[in-house]
């Protein structure tokens, strides 16, 4: 595996489009298509579930989203990462999901990662316990989409611990290779 991540699945773009589409108007997705290279327009408008993109048309897409909507939004990515999440435990995920709780989910991701990503890498700390809550550290290595892509976790890990049964779920950020680390990685809390 490649120490940092090159390509992005395209059901990621795909789901992108969607959160778009349903959260907000034709106007905003005209502004966001108008600023992206013609490459990253093709990809966000007509993206291939099962196609591999360069992660340089990802991360122009994400940052081209957070600048058109930082005005009215400057969180908004953190909505597509709930969108994602709840678009991928739907159905009968979302009902198998009942029976695992969430440290088994976080331990999973590492699996999925692959699917998603060609190169980086996953991690998660060791289970700590602390006042009645759970916590790991969920990092993610070689991967640069962009700093305005690292709010997507937050709510995608929000979600996803949610729906795996955590009460009280909390995410936070605490390192960031936009920031001079060597990674980008999340407490992520729960009851």
């Amino acid at each position: 595996m490649e120490d940092v991540v090159t390509h992005e699945k395209g059901v990621e773009l795909f789901e992108i489009k969607a959160w778009l589409d349903k959260r907000y108007t034709p106007s905003d997705m005209e502004k966001i298509s108008a600023k992206l290279s013609p490459e990253a327009r093709n990809i966000l408008l007509a993206p291939v579930g099962n196609e591999w993109y360069p992660i340089e048309l990802v991360r122009e897409i994400y940052n081209t989203i957070h600048e058109v909507l930082k005005d009215k939004d400057p969180r908004a990515l953190v909505d597509y990462g709930r969108f994602s999440a709840e678009e991928s435990t739907s159905g009968l995920l979302k009902f198998l999901m009942k029976f695992i709780d969430m440290d088994a989910v976080i331990k999973r991701m590492k699996a999925f990662w692959k699917h998603y990503h060609k190169g980086g890498k996953i991690t998660s700390s060791e289970l700590l316990e602390e006042k009645g809550r759970k916590k790991r550290i969920i990092s993610f290595h070689g991967y640069d989409a962009g700093e305005p892509a690292c709010l997507a976790p937050e709510g995608y890990l929000a979600v996803i611990g949610q729906r795996a049964g955590g009460k009280n779920v909390k995410v936070v950020k605490r390192e960031c290779i936009h920031k001079g680390d060597d990674m980008c990685s999340w407490e992520v809390s729960w009851e």
